[in-house]
């Protein structure tokens, strides 16, 4: 009788240690990415309505912006003044054209593209300057399970020329 009581005991501790079965990982895992994709979308919506301090609240306060061709723009003050003063030579609107994404834990990445349209605040009569670059966003899932952005890349989108 003891040794089917100790038994029983492994058994049903072994039970308590059990994982979630995979399909609750994969449902997990599909509202992350549609958590991600939607925060990514208010990103450029945010971005768009000019209101820089709303903005701001998409970057996590450590955050890193690595930029083609610049210095990496690091913290969140930093990245806010990068934007600042942006914006006060143009008005800029922008759509990203997400094409991957993938979650590991309290990470994220978001890969794509986006279309940034470009006029000079001194000039509203000008055409604007429309270019498509290459981004890829890394977020951090927040104690609250939003996620923010932890680091960004962007790039243009054409390939560099050979060296001659």
């Amino acid at each position: 009788m003891r040794h089917a009581l100790i038994a029983f005991t492994i058994l049903a501790l072994g039970a308590c240690n059990t994982p979630a079965p995979p399909a609750d990982d994969a449902a997990r895992q599909q509202q992350d990415v549609a958590a991600v994709n939607a925060f990514v979308d208010h990103i450029g919506e945010t971005f768009n309505t000019g209101n820089l301090d709303a903005f701001m609240q998409v970057f996590t306060e450590d955050a890193i912006q690595f930029n083609q061709g610049m210095p990496d723009v690091v913290g969140k003050a930093a990245i806010r003044k990068l934007y600042e003063d942006a914006l006060a030579q143009n008005d800029i609107k922008v759509a990203f054209h997400t094409q991957e994404v993938s979650v590991s834990g309290d990470l994220a990445y978001e890969g794509g593209t986006y279309d940034i349209l470009i006029r000079p605040r001194d000039n509203p009569a000008a055409e604007p300057m429309t270019v498509t670059n290459r981004h890829v966003h890394v977020l951090k899932r927040q104690a609250d399970g939003s996620w923010k952005t932890w680091r960004m890349m962007t790039n243009g989108s054409a390939a560099a020329a050979a060296p001659k």
